[in-house]
C-alpha cells in the first residue's frame, strides 16, 4: 500500500469514488458489471478501477463460477481509518450545512430585534 499521497491514487477518479462509496454503502459482493451499472461508468472503466482498488488492497476480489466479484476491505488500514470517515462526513454534509445556516439566520433575526 503506498502511504504518501495515497489519496492521489486512491481516490484520483471519480468512478473510484463511485465504486468506493456504494461497496461501503452496500457491503456486498458484486460483479464488475453490476458494479458499473450500479454506479454509472463503463464496465471497462470499472474494471481497471478495481483492478486498481485490488491491487491498494482496498477492494477484495475472487473467482465465483466464471465471474470475478468484488467487495470492500473492511480490514485494510484505509478503509478503516478514512474512507469510512469520508463518506460518513460527506453524507452529514447537507444536514450541517443546513444547520449552520439556520443557527446564523436565527442569531441575525435575535439580534437585529
Amino acid at each position: 500500500m503506498k502511504f504518501t499521497n495515497a489519496l492521489n491514487s486512491i481516490l484520483g477518479h471519480k468512478s473510484k469514488i463511485k465504486i468506493l462509496r456504494y461497496l461501503l454503502n452496500t457491503k456486498l459482493e458484486l460483479t464488475g458489471r453490476e458494479l458499473s451499472r450500479a454506479v454509472g461508468v463503463h464496465h471497462r472503466t470499472a474494471h481497471r478501477a478495481l483492478q486498481e482498488l485490488a491491487s491498494f488492497g482496498i477492494v477484495d476480489m475472487h473467482q465465483a463460477g466464471r465471474a470475478i466479484v468484488y467487495k470492500i476491505n473492511v480490514h485494510n488500514l484505509f478503509v478503516e481509518c478514512a474512507l469510512r470517515q469520508i463518506f460518513n462526513l460527506e453524507k452529514d454534509l447537507l444536514s450541517q450545512a443546513i444547520k449552520t445556516l439556520i443557527n446564523d439566520i436565527h442569531v441575525q433575526i435575535i439580534s437585529g430585534i
